[in-house]
């Protein structure tokens, strides 16, 4: 039982160590791996410094907007509550 065993995992090791053996150099994966990344680096955008100053005022607009829509929801809530302060009986 155990040799059927250690004949099995020979028989797999070997299989998984013959691309290695049979590999005369890994120059080709080398220049491949290379140009891969060459490829990706060239894909991605730089941003120019007007790009980040752009982008650095979007974030300071989306975080006056929230800021502007808390006050309204929060003057919303109050008139739900207290009505309209413009409107009551003594108002000329």
């Amino acid at each position: 039982m155990a040799m059927n065993g250690f004949k099995k995992w020979i028989t797999i090791a070997a299989l998984a160590v013959a691309p290695l053996a049979s590999a005369q150099s890994t120059q080709a994966m080398d220049v491949g791996q290379k140009s891969t990344v060459d490829l990706a680096l060239a894909a991605t955008p730089v941003k120019t410094q007007d790009d980040q100053q752009l982008d650095e005022l979007r974030k300071e607009i989306d975080a006056l907007r929230s800021v502007v829509d808390a006050q309204q929801d929060r003057d919303f809530q109050r008139q739900l509550l207290i009505g309209d302060p413009n409107s009551h009986p003594m108002w000329p």
